[in-house]
């Protein structure tokens, strides 16, 4: 099952994911007239992605376990943003199947069959 979302009722994506990754879903955004926010610890505050997005909010922590795998912290920054769609990513955030829970309790924009896959797969841990 694919969920096909209106993007017209999408004005900012959070992007739970750094690097190339996040500079792409960014571009896409931006040529779709939709906001950008990215998250970054301290470690990654520096990288090309935190620069090129509308608005960035530091995950507290350093290492990816303790910042981009939990959840918790991601919705807390998407609401702190104003963001109304939240984009996994790929590994990190998108790998974990409680994070994918949590995401599709959170109120925004999902892919949910994403869920469903990373259940069906395994988790990344």
């Amino acid at each position: 099952m694919t969920v096909v979302l209106n993007f017209a009722s999408i004005s900012k994506v959070l992007v739970a994911n750094r690097g190339e990754i996040a500079r792409r879903v960014f571009a896409t955004c931006k040529m779709r007239g939709i906001g950008t926010v990215a998250v970054f610890s301290m470690p990654t505050l520096t990288l090309p992605f935190v620069a090129e997005a509308d608005a960035a909010v530091r995950l507290p922590g350093m290492t990816p376990a303790e910042t981009y795998l939990r959840g918790e912290l991601i919705i807390e920054a998407a609401k702190r943003a104003g963001a109304d769609a939240i984009h996994p990513g790929y590994g990190f955030l998108s790998g974990k199947c409680g994070a994918c829970s949590c995401r599709d309790r959170c109120g925004a924009h999902v892919d949910r069959t994403r869920s469903r896959e990373h259940r069906s797969d395994g988790l990344k841990d």
